[in-house]
């Protein structure tokens, strides 16, 4: 079976609007709950349970994959999953470190990672070892405004990375995105068959071989409701 997690919005959204940056330990701890007065209304964000029409429609997606190829599938939030289920499942973590914690555990080892900008609060991805003409951060143009992937065209990246589950028999698929839109395009090129052979075959993939792990950063032109252009421009396979 696959289990798909989707993304807890309103903990993202929570950190957001306080200034702060929480952990997975944070997180299973409900530290969140704790850092605000019982009724106010920060506090409500954190409590209730949301997660993006993004993480919806790929959910979907991968139903109607699951389906057709006659497999179990499994929908998660990412608050009611434990540490036990990402070491002996097949899972998609949908969404970056602050809106599905659980990615934390596997980015230590990641090239490609989505974070911070420290003073502006732009998610960005980071390249921890860039190679030739590479550059060290893959960000939106200028300070990022909510307000301008929702009126106008801007670039934008996303990320698709298979790695191993925490048992190492079975693998986990990442599934980010700077923007909403950009999350759909990973998940897009993950479950339309062409998009993923594509994908396949621009990082050195051959037919016939099982696909062992690998990073693939996506760049794509964000429009008002979605998005067009989507292209590989960098990958890992990890220790390489």
């Amino acid at each position: 079976g696959l289990m798909i997690v989707t993304a807890d919005s309103s903990f993202a959204l929570w950190q957001d609007v306080t200034g702060r940056d929480l952990n997975l330990s944070d997180y299973l701890n409900r530290k969140y709950l704790q850092m605000d007065p019982p009724k106010s209304k920060l506090r409500e964000i954190a409590v209730r349970r949301c997660t993006s029409p993004a993480d919806l429609n790929l959910s979907l997606r991968f139903m109607e994959l699951s389906k057709s190829l006659g497999g179990r599938l499994n929908l998660q939030y990412a608050r009611n999953i434990s540490i036990r289920d990402l070491r002996d499942t097949n899972a998609v973590l949908i969404g970056s470190r602050r809106s599905n914690p659980w990615v934390e555990l596997f980015e230590a080892r990641m090239n490609f990672v989505l974070t911070h900008d420290p003073q502006s609060g732009a998610p960005v991805f980071r390249n921890r070892s860039p190679q030739a003409g590479e550059p060290a951060t893959y960000a939106m143009p200028g300070m990022f405004d909510v307000d301008v992937s929702e009126k106008q065209a801007v670039d934008a990246y996303a990320l698709v990375a298979m790695v191993p589950n925490l048992s190492g028999q079975g693998a986990v698929l990442l599934v980010e995105g700077l923007t909403m839109e950009g999350t759909e395009a990973a998940g897009e090129t993950v479950t339309n068959p062409e998009l993923l052979g594509a994908l396949l075959r621009r990082i050195g993939h051959k037919a016939g071989v099982p696909v062992r792990p690998f990073e693939a950063l996506l760049k794509l032109t964000s429009v008002p409701g979605g998005y067009a252009n989507s292209q590989v421009i960098g990958f890992r396979y990890p220790g390489k």
